[in-house]
C-alpha cells in the first residue's frame, strides 16, 4: 500500500490544467501508471532537465507516486508537445527513451534504477552529438524559447541583436550634430544596459543585456568597432547565459553634410559568442559573419530618415560542457530591415521612433517578429551622451518589452 507521500504530486494535478500550482514550466510531464492500486494520471514540472530525469528514473521527489507501477510518461519541452517519452517497468530496471521529434528510440535495462540512471547519462555524453544535438537542432523548429535558434531570445537573434544594436542606425550625432560646420568625434566607447520581460508560448522571463562597445578613428572614411555584448535570461526559473565579441569595420561612402543631405555607411562585421544554460541542457557557439547598410537623408533641418539593412550568417562549433559534447548544428541567416525617424527635441535633445522588421531565413519556429521602439538621447556635455530607449517586440507566439540605458563617450 502506498504511503501518503507518494500522493503528494496529485495535489497539484487536479489544477494543473488551469497551471494554478506550476504555470508554465520548462519541462511538464503528463505520468500515467497501471497495475492494481496505481494513482490516477499526473502532471510534474521541473525547471532543469538533469533533475527531472534523475527524479523520473529513481522514482523520487514529484514521481514518487511511481514507484511499484510500471509508467508511461510524455514530456513537453519548451511548450512543444511530447517532445520527449519515457516509459518504464514497475521495479524500474527497464526504461524506454523515445524522442519523437527525430524519430530516436531506445531501451536501456540494468539491475536497479541507479543502473538504468547511469546508461542514460554515458549514453547521452557518448551519442550527444548524434542524438542531443539533432533534438536541439528540432527544437529550434518548434519551440519559441529553444536556447540555441529559431526565436527572438535564441543564441543567433540574441547576437544579431547586439550586432545590429552597435552597429545598426547611424548614430545620432553623426547625422545630427551640435556644430553642423564641424566633424563628428568618431573615436570612444560606451555602456549599455537593457532589461525587460517576455512571453513565449505558455513560459515567460526576464531578460537583461550588457554591453561595452569601442569605437576607433581609423580615417574620416573608415573605422573600427569592437563590442562585447553579455546576457541573462530567466525562462520560468531555469537561467540562460550568454557572452560575445564582435568586430565590425563602418566604412562613411557618403558623408551627411550642411551641403549634402545624404549619409551612406556600410559596415562589414564578424564575431564569435556563446549562450547556454546548464538548466535546460542547452547551449550553442557560434560564429558569424555579416553585413550591415545605413542609409540617412535630410528631409529638413529637423527631420531625417533612416533606412537600415542588415544580414548576419551565423554557424555552430562544437560544444564541450560538463562531459557532453555536441554540435547544434545551426546554420542560420538573420535579415533585419529598419527605418527610422530622427528630430531634434531640443538644443541637446534628440529623440527617434523606429520599426524594425526581422527575419530567420532559415527553418525558425518564430520566423520573424517586428519590434517598434523609441529612444531619448541628450549631450551631457559636446564628448558625452546618454540615452534612454524602449523596444516592444511580437512575433508568432512571443512578445516582450524592454527598456534601455546606454551612455558614450567621444574623443
Amino acid at each position: 500500500m502506498q504511503t501518503w507521500k507518494s500522493w503528494l504530486p496529485l495535489s497539484c494535478a487536479a489544477l494543473a490544467a488551469a497551471s494554478v500550482c506550476w504555470g508554465g514550466s520548462p519541462f511538464v510531464a503528463d505520468v500515467t501508471t497501471s497495475g492494481a492500486g496505481a494513482p490516477p494520471e499526473f502532471t510534474v514540472s521541473e525547471k532543469n532537465l538533469t533533475h527531472f530525469i534523475n527524479d523520473l528514473v529513481n522514482a523520487q521527489g514529484q514521481y514518487s507516486a511511481i514507484v511499484g507501477f510500471a509508467y508511461a510518461e510524455k514530456t513537453t519541452v519548451l511548450d512543444v508537445p511530447s517532445a520527449i517519452t519515457f516509459t518504464g517497468n514497475a521495479p524500474g530496471t527497464t526504461v524506454t527513451l523515445a524522442i519523437p521529434l527525430i524519430g530516436f528510440t531506445q531501451t536501456f535495462a540494468g539491475a536497479t534504477r541507479a543502473d538504468v540512471q547511469d546508461q542514460i547519462k554515458t549514453f547521452i555524453k557518448q551519442n550527444g552529438n548524434n542524438v542531443w544535438a539533432q533534438f536541439l537542432k528540432a527544437l529550434a523548429t518548434r519551440s519559441p524559447a529553444a536556447v540555441t535558434d529559431g526565436n527572438p531570445n535564441a543564441a543567433t537573434a540574441a547576437v544579431a541583436n547586439s550586432i545590429f544594436q552597435a552597429e545598426g542606425f547611424t548614430p545620432v550625432d553623426e547625422i545630427l550634430l551640435e556644430d553642423p560646420t564641424s566633424s563628428p568625434r568618431l573615436s570612444g566607447f560606451g555602456l549599455g544596459f537593457n532589461a525587460g520581460h517576455f512571453t513565449a508560448g505558455d513560459l515567460s522571463g526576464d531578460l537583461a543585456d550588457f554591453a561595452i562597445p569601442i569605437r576607433m578613428k581609423l580615417s574620416d572614411m573608415v573605422g573600427l568597432t569592437l563590442n562585447f555584448p553579455f546576457s541573462y535570461l530567466t525562462l520560468s526559473g531555469a537561467r540562460v547565459y550568454g557572452a560575445g565579441f564582435n568586430v565590425a569595420v563602418p566604412v562613411r561612402v557618403k558623408i551627411m553634410s550642411a551641403q549634402q543631405p545624404w549619409n551612406w555607411r556600410l559596415t562589414p562585421l564578424l564575431g564569435a559568442a556563446a549562450r547556454g544554460s546548464a538548466d535546460l541542457g542547452s547551449g550553442a557557439a557560434l560564429w558569424q559573419v555579416g553585413i550591415s547598410n545605413a542609409v540617412d537623408y535630410r528631409v529638413s533641418p529637423r527631420l531625417i530618415l533612416c533606412m537600415v539593412n542588415q544580414l548576419t550568417d551565423f554557424h555552430s562549433i562544437k560544444v564541450n560542457f560538463g562531459g557532453y559534447h555536441f554540435d547544434p548544428q545551426i546554420k542560420q541567416q538573420i535579415l533585419k530591415n529598419g527605418l527610422r525617424a530622427v528630430t531634434p527635441l531640443g538644443q541637446r535633445t534628440i529623440g527617434s521612433l523606429f520599426v524594425l522588421e526581422t527575419q530567420f531565413l532559415s527553418s525558425a519556429a518564430v520566423k520573424s517578429f517586428t519590434t517598434v521602439g523609441a529612444a531619448v538621447a541628450f549631450r551631457v556635455t559636446t564628448s558625452m551622451n546618454v540615452q534612454l530607449a524602449g523596444n516592444y517586440d511580437t512575433g508568432t507566439s512571443f512578445k516582450s518589452w524592454s527598456l534601455g540605458l546606454s551612455s558614450a563617450w567621444k574623443y
